[in-house]
């Protein structure tokens, strides 16, 4: 399971059902960035100089090793359950990178659940999101983790 900070780690556990799927029975994530290569066209870290230099250092700008590191550029790999979680208004890691990756995992015949929630951005701010969004992470890891 992973949560928001901003960091490209975040796609860990996806990347973890990705090279070792026998460890996993289902992943979920939230406001991750799942394309690596997208976080240089979505998202505000890519709007200014120092940001574009972050992104090179941190990420590096190799398109075959970024598309290695992007859990939405491997999704056929992917064959547990997913439940992604993105607020719409996060403007660190757009809420494509969640849309791109459910729909590359749709195409590939994987289940995930992609919710999103209309006021959050790069966090659960709202009480009731945050329930919201814990029950169906603890009714999803009940579902699949029998």
């Amino acid at each position: 399971f992973i949560m928001p900070s901003g960091k490209p780690e975040e796609a860990a556990a996806l990347m973890g059902a990705i090279r070792e799927p026998a460890l996993y029975r289902c992943v979920a994530g939230y406001a991750a960035p799942y394309d690596l290569a997208k976080m240089y066209k979505w998202g505000s870290i890519r709007r200014s100089d120092l940001g574009m230099k972050y992104l090179e250092r941190v990420l590096g700008k190799d398109k075959a090793d970024l598309a290695a590191r992007s859990p939405a550029q491997q999704a056929a790999a992917i064959k547990v359950p997913v439940l992604i979680a993105h607020g719409k208004l996060d403007a660190r890691v757009d809420v494509l990178h969640s849309r791109a990756l459910a729909k590359a995992m749709r195409k590939a015949g994987t289940r995930v659940d992609l919710v999103e929630y209309p006021n959050e951005g790069h966090g659960l701010a709202i009480d009731a999101d945050r329930e919201d969004f814990y029950a169906r992470l603890l009714a999803f890891l009940k579902d699949n983790t029998r």
